[in-house]
């Protein structure tokens, strides 16, 4: 048991077994995290040691029920990165994403797809993320998220002390509130729900990475009465919560290579917020009628990328702005909350737009749709597509498809 602990803290910090040969033609951690290989390598490291978190971090709960860890040999106990997992854990991941080969395109394809399909892209960046399995879970469960439930932290050193036993206290886990602005490498992890509300209430964090793991949710800057600044990161962002909700509230400067917020109710870029980034993706796993995604009204995003699905709405909000290369919205349910949208008085300018839907299709009243190469408004047979009479659509009709 120890040998197999030691094998993966080593392993997670970036060891590696010389008889171990793992080809990765196109390594996920180039394309989460651009860079210099050092920089790559330091952002993986983090990333692999957040993944076994849960297992590492087990204390006389995880001790206890736990049972023998050993490292599998086949290859479905690699991870995306290709680092074991424990057999009784083993996930296999989404493969990496493939780089599109068209000299036209400048998408990103999984792995599989034709690489010059400029037509279809369908980016995979946030994957299916597998739920960390806490052993504190298994004898004890969360607080409310009311003040006695909540640990709050003003620095690194107790946020570290937080990671190692999630504030347990009599059978309760506590929530996190992270009360200062971290920087570097930033490594967020909890059982339960996380608040990011910055120091003295001002979110203004400038870092290189940032990753957020709240099983139960995770906000950055809900208090809409201080005037927060923003999050600003050289690498990507990750907003992850497999149980709860998950976004960054209103008026954030937001500003990366890449972000990922998944979770399986709601995931969201708040109200007025200005997003500047290669790379957007909103992910909602689940299938409730809080399993939406949205870019909120008032918001200005310009990136290469946007991506948008859903079970139920899939929306860019009211007097939003988008200036982008490719964008997606998809509704994959069929219920009467399956709906993609570019709302009210939105513009949305890309080469390539695509809507898709298995119950509505809707562009509101007064929005301007420009698509400089291809639009695709995509509805199920018995589905509707409702276009705005005050709506505004530029396209090229010899290789766009709307509502047909």
């Amino acid at each position: 048991m120890l040998n197999t602990v030691l094998l993966l803290v080593w392993r997670a910090s970036g060891g590696q077994d010389e008889d171990v040969n793992h080809n990765w033609s196109v390594p996920m951690q180039d394309l989460l995290f651009p860079g210099t290989p050092a920089a790559r390598n330091r952002h993986t490291r983090m990333w692999r040691s957040m993944v076994l978190l849960g297992l590492l971090w087990g204390g006389n709960a995880g001790a206890q029920d736990a049972g023998p860890m050993t490292v599998g040999p086949s290859a479905d106990c690699f991870d995306a990165f290709g680092v074991f997992l424990p057999s009784d854990t083993c996930v296999l991941l989404p493969p990496p994403t493939c780089l599109d080969g068209g000299d036209d395109c400048e998408v990103l394809l999984p792995c599989g797809l034709d690489s010059n399909d400029c037509e279809n892209p369908n980016p995979s960046f946030c994957g299916e993320f597998p739920e960390i399995p806490f052993p504190q879970l298994q004898t004890g469960t969360c607080a409310n998220k009311d003040v006695a439930g909540t640990v709050v932290v003003t620095t690194q050193g107790e946020l570290d002390a937080y990671h190692i036993g999630f504030g347990a206290d009599g059978g309760k886990l506590k929530n996190l509130n992270v009360a200062f602005n971290p920087a570097g490498d930033v490594n967020i992890t909890s059982p339960c729900h996380v608040k990011v509300s910055g120091k003295n209430g001002v979110v203004d964090i400038d870092a290189d990475s940032l990753l957020i793991y709240g099983r139960l949710g995770v906000q950055i800057a809900l208090d809409a009465g201080n005037p927060d600044v923003g999050v600003s990161t050289t690498y990507g962002q990750m907003l992850i919560s497999p149980k709860g909700t998950a976004g960054y509230h209103k008026g954030l400067d937001i500003e990366a290579s890449e972000v990922c917020v998944q979770a399986e109710n709601s995931a969201f870029i708040g109200q007025s917020s200005t997003v500047s980034v290669g790379r957007v993706e909103l992910i909602s796993t689940g299938d409730t009628v809080s399993s939406t995604v949205s870019i909120r009204q008032d918001s200005d995003v310009v990136a290469d990328t946007i991506y948008l699905e859903a079970s139920r709405g899939a929306f860019v909000g009211q007097r939003s702005v988008v200036d982008a290369l490719s964008m997606m919205l998809v509704s994959t349910g069929d219920t009467v909350k399956s709906v993609a949208s570019i709302d009210q008085a939105a513009t949305v300018e890309a080469d390539y737009i695509s809507l898709v839907s298995g119950n509505k299709l809707n562009v509101g009243k007064n929005a301007d749709v420009t698509a400089t190469g291809i639009l695709d408004l995509v509805i199920a047979t018995d589905g509707k597509c409702t276009v705005a009479s005050s709506a505004s659509l530029d396209y090229d009709p010899q290789v766009s498809h709307v509502c047909d």
